[in-house]
């Protein structure tokens, strides 16, 4: 039976002061009310970017923007500034006149106990970061710690640290939630001031640019003032800039076992240590959320679907380069593996796909959109159109089921085969949706027990019928444009609507599950924006949601901005006890490890003589690890032990290392243990909340974080059947060898949009 794990996130829980002396005795706290002038513009003259050019041009202290502060009883925007006190006598930073445009602005002091505490702990966190912290730096009210180094100092990588309330605090709470989030953000060099793409004219009015300047020993960005601009241009100093592109955000992988800290898991566990310290010296009692999680069962024989269904599959060679050796090599492969798998097929090559074709299609690829794409293979000989695109794109095949494969890409067999088992999937899944078929004995949840399917049911423990009283809906962009979508069941078949237009059908759908469409609606504003006296905001769209309705019931899968964070510190002790000397005898084995058999322990008495021998050549007795595995030595131990090579000749020294690992020794411990992470699974807790790893062990680069999500009741009874829940995201036939994060129905809404 699995127990329940503790485990650390990316929440902070922060304990309100009943006093806040000792930040008196080190700040003087003043606002500044903004004019109407800034109040008036509208927010296309770039009023916000503007303000704050203008406020680095005026202040070096810690400040925080707040359009929402209550002033004689009145809601205004406001500046609120820290201003430091100093021990000696008349040293203190004395609050100074500020300007927005020609308007001037006087400072008046106000307690810390008269501004919401979510905005203190946001001005801390601006003094935070313009103290002498390692690789932080500020911009436009944006805090960064730098990440990595470009090439030969053509940039960098840099993590955008954001501070915010949790929308369940309250005023009178003692204790109030915070989540820390990160996202990389990447500076780039302006290498041509005179090219207006790279640097538009008057764009320092509205645009922060920086500079590389050495703080201590390391290499930081810094602001440079607007007033210093001119002077940096002339003088062709290097200048910086952040580079937003939609379609190809910064790479910084969330976890990375040989660079923990830099990586924004490693990055943020960091900050949340050393801010907490920080606050603590500020009389503000803080730590790093701690949740316990239970550890659902999902069943890893759910990975594929009973690909027998499809009966029929048309092969249409949608290559650009149709070598006939590649295509033979494929339907071999192909042939090979559904007679293993034992899966029942009729496969037809075919030259041509017919108008309004209803046969599931596998068109056959040898290229990727980036072929296409200047610098790519096939638009270098003069190839620009993708014949995939165009049979996408193409009406006559819009109602066509159809799952591309790229034949072309060189991996080995296990890998080719896996594409194969993943394209069928979503083959017959586009099958079920295009052809409106029964789902039964095909979907899990959904098994028809006289048909003894192959795929049996997802639920053995209890009743899956629920499944059927499920009405799954989405809202989400597609090439721009937003679809609501919903997806129930009539008679085992999938029945998909798109009310992006006409909610009517959706109001039916409510109604006849005893819901108020208008009710779920304004909840679900109110968890996401400002609702005024139960009023929507009209202009304030909800442009992503997913809603899971039963009968007198609505949940909303809730993204609570957090994530679970592992035990960064133990992961760079046990790393660093492999590369630090440690004196020789701790290595010996014999009479201290116990020995599984009598061939090893024959083994540690050549490795005693082994160590008696290298005693006489260590000049101070001491050697790591790693140097101990290495060279001459590793090639002796390798021999003693009789160590499995890899594909390299080299001897492999995880058997080796794991004798130390045995209770007795207790050392050079795994930094990959599973009690220092969590990423394998599927895990939930007694409040709906839910994340969801991956089926197998920790990989060396972990590309996302484990999310933590929630069912949030929005209307209805509080029970909520997670159990049911959880068990739609733990199947792989939707991502290869991964778990879905969401109900697989969500997906399946997305496959709907995206051939429709």
């Amino acid at each position: 039976m699995n127990e329940p794990k503790t485990m650390r996130t990316t929440t902070l829980e922060i304990e309100r002061p009943t006093d806040f002396s000792i930040l008196e005795r080190e700040f003087r706290l003043v606002y500044y009310q903004l004019p109407s002038s800034y109040v008036k513009a509208p927010k296309k003259s770039h009023k916000y970017q503007k303000l704050h050019i203008q406020l680095k041009n005026q202040l070096q202290q810690p400040y925080k923007t707040y359009d929402y502060a209550i002033i004689n009883e009145e809601t205004v925007p406001v500046v609120y500034v820290l201003y430091r006190r100093s021990d000696i006598a008349n040293l203190d930073e004395q609050p100074k006149e500020l300007k927005w445009s020609t308007q001037k602005m006087q400072p008046v002091d106000i307690e810390f106990d008269h501004i919401p505490f979510h905005i203190l702990i946001k001005l801390l966190q601006a003094d935070y970061f313009r103290g002498d912290h390692e690789r932080t730096f500020v911009s436009q009210g944006d805090f960064f710690i730098l990440a990595k180094h470009g090439r030969e100092g053509n940039g960098a990588v840099c993590l955008l640290i954001e501070v915010k309330g949790d929308r369940r605090n309250t005023d009178d709470m003692t204790i109030q939630a915070f989540q820390v989030t990160g996202s990389a953000r990447k500076f780039v060099k302006i290498t041509d001031p005179n090219d207006p793409k790279q640097l538009p004219k008057d764009s320092e009015k509205t645009t922060p640019y920086f500079r590389r300047e050495t703080r201590q020993t390391e290499i930081i960005f810094s602001q440079v003032k607007q007033k210093e601009f001119a002077e940096f241009i002339e003088a062709r100093r290097p200048l910086f800039k952040i580079k937003r592109r939609k379609d190809k955000k910064p790479s910084l992988p969330y976890h990375d076992q040989l660079n923990l800290f830099v990586s924004r898991g490693g990055i943020l566990y960091t900050f949340i240590e050393n801010f907490c310290e920080y606050l603590g010296e500020k009389g503000l009692v803080a730590k790093p959320k701690f949740r316990t999680l239970s550890k659902f069962s999902a069943d890893q024989d759910y990975a594929n679907l009973p690909i027998s269904e499809l009966g029929k599959i048309h092969i249409f060679d949608n290559r650009i380069d149709k070598s006939p050796q590649q295509l033979e090599d494929f339907l071999v492969l192909l042939n090979g593996w559904l007679k293993e798998e034992s899966y029942q097929v009729d496969l037809e090559l075919v030259s041509s796909i017919a108008d309004a074709s209803r046969i599931p299609t596998l068109l056959l690829q040898d290229h990727d959109k980036k072929d296409f794409a200047k610098g790519g293979r096939f638009f270098e000989q003069g190839v620009t159109n993708d014949p995939k695109q165009a049979i996408y794109s193409d009406p006559k095949y819009q109602n066509t089921p159809k799952q591309s494969l790229n034949i072309a890409t060189e991996v080995d067999l296990k890998a080719r085969k896996l594409r194969i088992h993943v394209a069928l999937n979503q083959l017959l899944l586009k099958d079920l949706i295009m052809n409106g078929r029964s789902v039964n004995g095909i979907l899990p949840g959904f098994s028809s027990p006289e048909d003894n399917p192959k795929q049996l049911s997802l639920f053995p423990d209890f009743d899956p019928t629920p499944l059927r009283d499920y009405v799954f809906v989405r809202r989400k962009t597609h090439d721009g444009e937003s679809r609501t979508t919903l997806v129930h069941f009539h008679n085992d078949h999938l029945q998909f609507i798109d009310v992006s237009d006409d909610f009517e059908m959706l109001y039916q759908v409510c109604e006849s599950m005893n819901l108020d469409w208008n009710e779920i609606y304004l909840e679900l504003h109110r968890i996401n924006f400002r609702v005024k006296n139960g009023v929507i905001d009209e202009g304030k769209e909800l442009k992503r949601f997913d809603l899971v309705l039963s009968n007198g019931q609505a949940l909303v899968i809730e993204d609570i901005h957090e994530t679970v964070l592992y035990e960064y510190t133990k992961m760079d002790e046990r790393q660093k006890w492999l590369i630090e000397p440690i004196p020789l005898d701790e290595f010996r084995l014999l009479e201290r490890a116990r020995p599984k058999n009598q061939a090893q322990y024959k083994q540690f008495q050549r490795f005693e003589a082994f160590l008696d021998e290298l005693a006489e050549e260590l000049p101070y007795g001491r050697i790591s690890f790693r140097d101990l595995t290495e060279g001459e030595f590793g090639v002796r131990i390798g021999e003693i032990f009789e160590l499995p090579k890899n594909d390299k000749d080299k001897f492999k020294f995880g058997n080796f290392k794991m004798i130390y690992q045995q209770p007795e020794l207790n050392m050079f411990l795994s930094d990959k243990a599973t009690s220092l992470h969590t990423y394998q699974g599927i895990w939930y807790d007694v409040d709906n909340r839910y994340l969801v790893g991956e089926p197998d062990g920790i990989k060396r680069k972990q590309a996302t974080a484990n999310l933590i999500r929630q069912f949030t009741v929005l209307v209805g009874h509080l029970d909520v059947d997670i159990k049911s829940l959880l068990s739609t995201t733990g199947v792989q036939f939707i991502r290869p060898k991964r778990y879905t994060v969401y109900p697989y129905f969500f997906n399946l809404i997305d496959m709907f949009v995206e051939s429709t």
